[in-house]
């Protein structure tokens, strides 16, 4: 299935734009026992969640930002192919769906020191990531470079990873709001 590259950088773009403008406008407001309060049963807290994100992005973007770099920046794309291991990862975790509890691979489980260094790191994270895009959002993400994260043997294309990213996001922060909503 194809999918016009243009709409799914757009797509992207816009919700990176408002997962930055909640970062920006509500988290920065919570204190440092909000950030690290569990919500109960084992569940993660706000910068435990916050944490988790950002090993995908370290992980990601030196890889996302060497893929673009190696690409003929004259060769631009209207469309994008997302591989299959790409298209079962963004069905797993797509946000839309009713989301299902996952265990997280214990290379992305979260490692909090501060809540702040937390929220502050991924929002610096989440603008590299929308700079990426839009630095980038005309060349071919079609090339299969970039080694999944849990099993470096698979290789997914950018445009994969931009969508997992930016989903998986999305589904994280829903998970936040329910926890500021429970107080």
């Amino acid at each position: 299935m194809k999918l016009d590259q243009k709409n799914l950088f757009e797509e992207c773009n816009k919700e990176i734009w408002y997962q930055l403008v909640f970062l920006e406008s509500r988290l920065v407001l919570l204190n440092e026992d909000q950030l690290m309060r569990k919500p109960g049963a084992g569940g993660w807290s706000i910068a435990e969640c916050l944490e988790h994100l950002n090993s995908y992005l370290y992980y990601y973007l030196p890889y996302l930002q060497k893929s673009f770099n190696n690409t003929n920046l004259h060769t631009e794309t209207k469309h994008f192919t997302p591989s299959i291991p790409g298209s079962l990862m963004f069905y797993l975790i797509d946000p839309k769906r009713k989301p299902k509890k996952w265990n997280a691979h214990p290379k992305h489980h979260p490692n909090v020191i501060s809540g702040k260094k937390s929220l502050m790191s991924h929002i610096k994270l989440q603008n590299e990531f929308k700079q990426l895009i839009d630095d980038y959002k005309s060349i071919s993400t079609n090339q299969k470079n970039i080694p999944l994260s849990l099993a470096p043997f698979v290789k997914l294309n950018s445009g994969d990873i931009i969508q997992f990213i930016t989903f998986h996001n999305q589904r994280h922060y829903k998970q936040i709001v329910q926890m500021m909503e429970l107080g």
